[in-house]
């Protein structure tokens, strides 16, 4: 039974292409049921009823009551057995009538237009950031800007070059997104003046990361875009989060002002030619 169970892992991260979280989820879920099975007699797959798997799942309840758990560790049994019966260890299925719970359904947590701007103009604040270097304040509100209008996830968006930028067409190419895919995200016209105003703070360019650190480092994948900040925006709601701001990606910006302070003045092509030395933006031209 484990010998299949390793089997069907090569095949989820090979064929199938899950995120390495999700066959470690997958794995420890079915070696749980596997194990329990021994634990009650049954050495072979072709013993096992669907009965018994209910009954694990039963048990697992016990200590993971939360649907999304149940639902993981049953959508985890079924691709093993459908695997199982594909690849010729089983004649039958014993997963396929397996359900999974049903999920309570809630409204996604968004910011609303006031939250979002008091959160765009918090790095021209004093006060706000626990180190300052050049370029700081520009990167800063990029990057808020470009997670709350893009909708890209923080490692998405630390993953970032300047070749994958196109402010010509207004795209963003997320090389890494989830699940080992590539996809390209609109850029909202109100992003070209701050990718363009910091490129100017990173001219020369020293190094092809969008986003990096204090010393000019790429920053680490996993680490928050709010990590350096000490304290919440003025009268902004202190539950906003980065789920929160993700799911705002698919709204316009509250108004034309919401922007404005966050930059200080738009700079056009003209003015980021003249001032580069030995780089230039990509594709520098708003559409």
């Amino acid at each position: 039974m484990f010998d299949a169970l390793a089997d069907c892992l090569i095949y989820c991260r090979v064929e199938r292409r899950l995120a390495d979280p999700t066959c470690k989820a997958y794995a420890r879920d079915t070696r749980a049921c596997l194990e329990h099975l021994s634990d009650h007699g049954i050495t072979g797959l072709v013993d096992v009823r669907t009965s018994d798997l209910r009954r694990f799942l039963a048990q697992e309840a016990t200590h993971r009551p939360s649907p999304s758990s149940q639902a993981r560790t049953t959508a985890a049994l079924r691709c093993f057995f459908r695997f199982c019966v594909e690849n010729e260890y089983l004649e039958r299925d014993p997963a396929a009538v397996l359900r999974s719970p049903k999920q309570r359904e809630t409204l996604p947590d968004i910011i609303n237009h006031t939250e979002l701007g008091q959160l765009l103009v918090v790095p021209g604040r004093e006060g706000v950031w626990k180190r300052v270097h050049p370029g700081k304040r520009e990167r800063d509100c990029l990057l808020l800007a470009l997670f709350a209008y893009g909708g890209l996830r923080h490692s998405e968006l630390l993953g970032l070059d300047w070749d994958d930028v196109d402010l010509e067409r207004r795209l963003v190419r997320v090389r890494h997104a989830k699940g080992g895919r590539q996809r390209t995200v609109p850029i909202h016209p109100g992003l070209i003046p701050l990718f363009l105003a910091y490129h100017a703070t990173r001219t020369p360019l020293q190094d092809p990361a969008v986003f990096v650190g204090v010393l000019g480092i790429v920053s680490p994948p996993r680490s928050s875009p709010g990590h350096s900040v000490t304290t919440p925006p003025p009268q902004a709601s202190t539950s906003t989060s980065a789920s929160r701001l993700t799911r705002c990606a698919t709204c316009s910006p509250p108004n034309s002002s919401a922007l404005a302070p966050t930059y200080a003045r738009s700079r056009s092509c003209s003015d980021i030619s003249t001032s580069t030395s030995t780089s230039t933006p990509p594709s520098a031209t708003p559409a």
